[in-house]
């Protein structure tokens, strides 16, 4: 009969920690992703010059900042459960919000 050898598994808890990490970073690229596409249909905006293709735009670049905003929270729920402080801040953060107003921020506020 022959042996057999298995891997060795991680500890539960450290499998938990490690997949709450994975999580937590694809989450950011999620985010930054999404960032980044809402910067440049913003920018295709103002060169749009029908009126369809711009009501078009602005209807996309309001269903792209809800699910920004629900990535947003996912990744504030994970670090919750990480234990890690929220950080979601990044460069398109900024540019987006001078060219949208500050709706994310309002939500924060009201949270």
């Amino acid at each position: 009969m022959m042996a057999t050898t298995t891997a060795p598994t991680l500890a539960p808890r450290q499998a938990e920690r490690d997949e709450l990490a994975a999580q937590r970073l694809v989450c950011r690229y999620v985010i930054e992703a999404c960032e980044r596409s809402l910067l440049e249909l913003r920018c295709a905006l103002g060169r749009a010059s029908q009126p369809a293709e711009v009501r078009a735009g602005l209807r996309a670049a309001e269903v792209l900042e809800g699910v920004l905003i629900d990535w947003r929270d996912t990744l504030a729920v994970l670090d919750i459960e990480s234990g890690e402080a929220a950080n979601v801040y990044s460069p398109f953060t900024a540019v987006n919000t001078a060219l949208n107003g500050s709706r994310y921020r309002k939500a924060e506020e009201s949270a």
